[in-house]
Parts: C-alpha cells; sequence; structure tokens
C-alpha cells in the first residue's frame, strides 16, 4: 500500500511541475497581445529587478563632463570632447525642492552649458567588442545640482 502512495505522489508531483512549466512556454505562440508587449519593451518586474541588482554589483562610480547635445526618451547624448556618450537618466529629478521631469531639466538648465554628470558605469567586455552603459543619478550645470528621483540613494565613500 505504501508503494502505491509513493508513486501517486510522485505522479502527482510531475504533473504539478508540468503544469508550471508548460503554460508560460505555450503562451507566447497562444496570444498575441504578450508578444507585442515584450516587442514593445515593457519588461517584468523581474527582469528589472536583475538589471537593477546586476547594476548596483557591477556598477562603478564615474563622471563625465561635456556639453548636452539631444535628449530622447531617457536617454541624454552628450559632447564630450568631440566623442558622443549616451546616458540612461530617470524621468523625475529634484531641483531647489522642486521635482521636474527630465525633459524639463534638459530645456531650462542643461542645454546651452557644460554639464556634469555622475553615473554608474557598467562595461561589459567580449574579444571583439566593449558595451559601455552610463546611469545618470546626480546632474550639476554651474552652481545648481539636481539628484534623481530613485527607489534608492546612491552614495559614495
Amino acid at each position: 500500500m505504501q508503494k502505491k502512495h509513493l508513486a501517486a505522489m510522485c505522479a502527482l508531483l510531475v504533473a504539478f511541475g508540468a503544469f508550471m512549466v508548460l503554460p508560460p512556454a505555450l503562451a507566447e505562440e497562444t496570444y498575441g497581445a504578450e508578444t507585442d508587449t515584450a516587442q514593445r519593451g515593457v519588461w517584468s518586474p523581474l527582469n528589472r529587478l536583475r538589471l537593477l541588482l546586476y547594476i548596483l554589483r557591477n556598477g562603478e562610480p564615474s563622471t563625465l563632463t561635456g556639453d548636452a547635445v539631444a535628449i530622447q526618451g531617457h536617454i541624454l547624448v552628450m559632447d564630450l570632447d568631440g566623442d558622443l556618450e549616451n546616458v540612461i537618466m530617470p524621468g523625475s529629478w529634484v531641483l531647489d525642492g522642486q521635482v521636474i521631469t527630465l525633459e524639463g531639466l534638459y530645456g531650462g538648465y542643461m542645454s546651452g552649458g557644460e554639464v556634469t554628470i555622475h553615473t554608474l558605469r557598467v562595461e561589459y567586455v567580449r574579444e571583439t567588442k566593449t558595451v559601455t552603459v552610463n546611469f545618470g543619478y546626480k546632474v550639476t550645470v554651474g552652481g545648481d545640482t539636481a539628484e534623481a528621483v530613485l527607489p534608492f540613494n546612491i552614495k559614495l565613500p
């Protein structure tokens, strides 16, 4: 009698495991809305958390000083002595006790002057290429300093 119960439990566990693994694998083929969401660049919260943890573990503090050339979405393009560098920037900033958008910060303070941006820099090096990503968290223009509105604080030793 014990062996029958053990066999039934094993079969139940295998069925439950298949139930947990197969629906997400089949969902991409079955439902077009989920693949459309993935193609638009919407990330799941788990993937965002993984990316954040990777940046926090591997990011090194860096300072970029140059001219702000353009902004598109959350990407700021800077001219650093003739080289263009892209910086990923948060959408909200605190400047003089007021919360402003990235577009407001760029239009009102960053365009036309020298900008210093404090970033976490992540480099991924392979044999034939190097990919560098900068995540901005603090902007200084003249005497004004704006800090990013983030769910965590970045303090350097």
